[in-house]
């Protein structure tokens, strides 16, 4: 199988979940709402799409929509989701490294510098 993921949204708060991503298996099908989470022992994990229902005792519980079969599969698609976060992690930092820079160019124009 081939998996090909994105992730749609950095998380930029506290906690575990780090982004909401989406993948496409075998150009066939598209998974969209798969979030990334960081386990207590900094562990990467993929919680797939999942609706709330009420059971017949009137509790609210969540049921997955779709998700993997095997845990081979689980893990090929963990793999491309983390890749494709490192990946946008990686972006977004060098975008902001060089905004930064660019900030303290401009912070820096016009200024005369004297030495007494």
């Amino acid at each position: 199988m081939k998996f090909k993921a994105k992730i749609d949204h950095l998380n930029s708060k506290e906690g575990p979940l780090k982004a909401y991503a989406s993948i496409v298996i075998d150009d066939a099908l598209a998974i969209d709402g798969i979030r990334l989470l960081e386990a207590k022992n900094k562990h990467l994990f993929l919680s797939f799409p999942s609706r709330k229902y009420t059971d017949r005792n009137g509790e609210g519980k969540y049921k997955d929509v779709c998700y993997p079969l095997s845990a081979e599969v689980r893990e090929e698609m963990t793999k491309a989701v983390v890749e494709a976060y490192k990946k946008e992690l990686s972006e977004t930092q060098d975008e902001n490294s060089e905004e930064s820079e660019q900030d303290e160019e401009d912070e820096t124009e016009g200024q005369v510098l004297c030495n007494m």
